[in-house]
């Protein structure tokens, strides 16, 4: 069935390109940043920093590719990348002297700004070149996606903190060590690992937040749905709490606060890749006839989710080292095998309840097999930590097995609210408008 034509969509698609391939370049270049500061003067870290600065240019080139603009698009996406990193600046110049700090700051954001906009103009100008561009003309779902992207990034982050104990690293909330948050100096960032993770951790919430203020503008924008509106609006909310969660953790030392802060982020993030199936052009003008017995038999999907957020809670109740954490730990072992069975049940039952639907069959599928991952991936983690002596801090090795299993599990669970919600929606024969 061929979409019936949507003019908001061809007014807005310029706009709508230049806002996704923007801020998800600033997205990337905010990732390198973290990795290359880990190690910074290193090979690997000179490497990445070189990465970051062809960020912009692959922005420009994917723009010119994926739609046609030239010059005037790539600059547009080079100076949206160019804003978001400006929130960086400020801990780049922070000093005592405040009049020197003003004048390196404009420097650094005028410089930034520049060469953002003109790499990316450059990369839009090779892209559009040669063969013609491949058109999307969607670009609210694709921006709900870089939204998901951001809280999968923020929840990762998160886990290595709970991983590196650094949660309490930083003592003072929204401040840091007395400094404002964005103008807390880099060197004494990077002074020691622990303060460095949590700092950035902070930083990235951040950036989460204006991520999802930028997503409600954007739909409110482009989109008249009610329902979309004001699952935009439960998102900020939810953000929100979530960062004022994460501060009182801080200043209350609560390990209470920390299990609710590391749950909450794993339910924005279901909450949002429901938000970017809504947004998507299939679900706003695909339909679907009633397969007749398929009411009842999608009403399956919802038993999922459910148990993916008790196994979710188990574990943060576990990461968080709460009394009897080795029954928890047993406990979430057994749950998960009984998981894995439920996920293959699931897929198949919501393939007979779509008739079949190649989407469905696909979600399905994906799930079974991230579902067997993330099951030999917990008993990679639950093997290390028999094996741990707790007189010794982590290895990397294990904060990277813990962090990698903990941040799939939040995927895993947003995966299977995904599959719901579209069963539901093509099972009932809707037209989502």
């Amino acid at each position: 069935m061929t979409p019936p034509h949507d003019p908001t969509h061809d007014e807005m698609g310029s706009r709508g390109r230049v806002l996704v391939i923007g801020w998800s370049t600033a997205v990337a270049m905010w990732l390198l940043v973290w990795f290359a500061l880990l190690r910074p003067g290193l090979l690997v870290g000179d490497v990445l920093f070189a990465a970051i600065v062809t960020c912009p240019f692959l922005g420009g080139w994917i723009a010119g590719r994926f739609g046609g603009g030239r010059w005037g698009t790539g600059l547009g996406v080079g100076l949206v990348s160019g804003l978001v990193n400006l929130l960086l600046v400020g801990t780049v110049v922070a000093s005592d002297a405040t009049g020197a700090m003003v004048i390196a700051g404009a420097l650094w954001s005028g410089s930034l700004l520049m060469g953002s906009a003109a790499l990316g103009t450059a990369g839009a100008a090779m892209g559009s070149c040669g063969s013609p561009p491949v058109r999307i003309r969607h670009w609210t779902g694709a921006f709900a996606w870089v939204a998901c992207v951001t809280v999968v990034l923020m929840i990762a982050l998160g886990g290595v903190v709970t991983s590196m104990e650094a949660g309490l690293a930083v003592p003072d909330w929204p401040g840091t060590f007395g400094h404002n948050m964005l103008l807390y100096p880099l060197s004494e960032m990077l002074a020691a690992d622990d303060v460095y993770v949590e700092h950035a951790h902070r930083l990235y919430g951040m950036l989460t937040g204006l991520t999802t203020i930028a997503l409600l503008i954007h739909v409110w924008s482009t989109d008249r749905r009610v329902a979309l509106r004001v699952l935009t609006v439960v998102v900020l909310g939810m953000v929100v709490v979530q960062g004022v969660l994460g501060g009182q953790r801080v200043t209350g030392t609560s390990l209470g606060l920390a299990l609710v802060h590391g749950v909450l982020a794993q339910a924005v993030l279901a909450v949002l890749v429901v938000l970017a199936a809504m947004a998507s052009r299939r679900w706003k003008y695909g339909t679907r006839a009633d397969t007749g017995s398929s009411r009842r038999s999608s009403r399956l999907v919802l038993v999922l989710p459910a148990a993916l957020f008790l196994q979710v809670l188990l574990g943060a109740i576990y990461r968080h080292g709460s009394p009897g954490s080795m029954h928890v730990l047993y406990t979430h072992l057994a749950w998960a095998i009984l998981i894995l069975l439920l996920a293959v049940l699931v897929a198949g039952r919501a393939a007979a309840a779509t008739g079949g639907d190649p989407l469905i069959r696909r979600l399905g599928t994906m799930l079974m097999h991230t579902t067997g991952l993330q099951l030999v991936l917990g008993l990679l983690a639950m093997i290390t930590v028999l094996r741990a002596d707790a007189d010794v801090p982590e290895t990397v090795f294990e904060i990277v097995l813990a962090t990698t299993h903990q941040t799939l599990g939040a995927i895993l669970l947003a995966m299977s609210v995904h599959l719901a919600a579209w069963t539901r929606h093509v099972a009932d024969g809707r037209n989502g408008r």
